[in-house]
């Protein structure tokens, strides 16, 4: 018994080491005041308890129901996450011309430059209004306390180092979450085409975005009532598929709330 419990200290110690280690990996590559992969700092912490406890000698006995109930919600937790990858990877990219083009931000460094996989996503962009010359851009994004800078401008400044115009280039500076970001740009395209909502919603628009956040980005711009969406994806650094994947798990989770919330409190008439 005792040896079991020292293999399974020494499982939650070299877990922890992993945690760690991969939390020190993104905060070199991706640094922010706000982020994600700090939790795998947190996660590290709790398997290094979780090790420690099981190799002390003074440990307290755990009942049986405290354990059913761990399990339990163990088990929701792991069918959730497994539910939620589904739907991440449930998108179908379609790449043709368009009249204009939502880049949906992904983090900004505290000195105001972006982070890589923003970058990665106004590549994709340029090479797409490249390719189709009469397409408009929207970068969008506002600031996020305590950060000083929005990330709209530094998105359209990156735009023009890759050969885009300025007059190609809408910019909307105040959304703090993908939802804003569609509301918001919906607003930049009834003003900048001079049309109705309802034209607007009707406009076929291509999304850049990464890999991983275009299904739910074709949810939300779905639920706001846009019609012709087209998935443009920008690609993901391998090294930051597990953080940026359990991220997106919670951000669906985050938005299925969202939804339900809304619901009950407007009586089913309001989904966001």
């Amino acid at each position: 018994m005792s040896e079991n419990k020292n293999v399974k200290a020494y499982i939650c110690f070299f877990t922890a080491i992993i945690c760690f280690a991969y939390f020190l990996i993104m905060e070199f590559l991706n640094p922010a005041i706000i982020a994600f992969h700090f939790l795998w700092g947190i996660a590290g912490l709790f398997f290094m308890s979780a090790g420690l406890f099981l190799k002390s000698k003074k440990k307290k006995i755990i009942s049986k129901k405290v354990k059913t109930v761990f399990y339990i919600l163990f088990g929701l937790a792991f069918l959730t996450a497994a539910f939620n990858l589904y739907r991440i990877n449930s998108f179908e990219t379609l790449e043709e011309e368009c009249e204009y083009v939502i880049i949906l931000g992904g983090g900004i460094k505290s000195d105001g430059t972006l982070t890589s996989m923003p970058m990665e996503r106004i590549k994709t962009a340029a090479s797409y209004l490249e390719k189709y010359p009469d397409a408009k851009a929207i970068v969008t994004g506002g600031t996020l306390p305590p950060l000083k800078y929005s990330e709209a401008p530094e998105l359209k400044n990156q735009l023009e180092k890759l050969g885009i115009k300025s007059e190609r280039i809408l910019a909307e500076d105040k959304a703090l979450d993908t939802i804003e970001n569609f509301k918001y740009s919906i607003k930049l395209i009834q003003q900048d085409s001079r049309c109705s909502q309802e034209e607007a919603l009707n406009k076929k628009i291509a999304v850049v975005t990464s890999s991983f956040h275009l299904s739910r980005a074709k949810k939300i711009s779905a639920l706001l009532g846009l019609k012709n969406i087209c998935l443009v994806e920008a690609k993901v650094p391998f090294v930051f598929i597990p953080n940026v994947y359990a991220r997106e798990i919670c951000s669906w989770l985050k938005l299925d709330l969202r939804i339900l919330y809304n619901k009950a409190s407007s009586g089913g008439k309001k989904l966001l």
